[in-house]
Formats: structure tokens, sequence, C-alpha cells
């Protein structure tokens, strides 16, 4: 598929599952928040829905970047990770896939 569409991804669905995306429309990897998936390791969007994933943020990104999608800084504790938590609250959450 990859060779058709170089803007196709490929990750993993907590339920080991494939899931393949566009990556013209995603973005990632985000930081995990509360009530995600006990297999995920971390997530991504797919236009404006979350999508929870078992590979590493890196490899989220990594992923993400190889589809011409917008690859985001890996999420980690500190100052961004806390004002990106404030803006968070102020926005309606994002649909969750599956």
């Amino acid at each position: 598929m990859k060779s058709e569409n170089t803007h196709i991804g490929q990750l993993t669905l907590p339920n080991d599952k494939p899931v393949w995306f566009n990556g013209t429309v995603s973005r990632g990897p985000i930081r995990l928040v509360s009530g995600h998936p006990p297999k995920a390791q971390s997530a991504l969007y797919i236009t404006d829905n979350i999508q929870y994933v078992t590979e590493t943020p890196e490899a989220v990104r990594t992923a993400v970047a190889a589809a011409g999608g917008n690859a985001l800084p890996i999420p980690t504790e500190g100052f961004f990770a806390t004002i990106a938590n404030v803006f968070s609250k102020f926005s309606a959450p994002p649909a969750v896939w599956d």
C-alpha cells in the first residue's frame, strides 16, 4: 500500500491490529490523557480524532513524518506539557476512534 501512496502510514491499535492512516491529515505524537486503553503507549490525531496506538511517542513521530504528516515534538513533562494541559481544559475534547 505504501508504494501506491506515500502518505499512508501504519501503526498498531491497542488490540494489536494494524491501523492505516493518511499522513496529510495526521499529527502526533500527542500526550496520553486519562482513560486511554491500557496497552496504548502514545496517540496521534487523524483529522480531529485521537487514535491510540501501542507504539512509543518516538515511533509515532517517525511514522507520522514518514507519511508526510505534522510530526510534533515528543510529549514530555515540564513547562510545555503544563501549558498544553491548561489549554486542553478550555477546548472541547476530541473524538476518540475505537
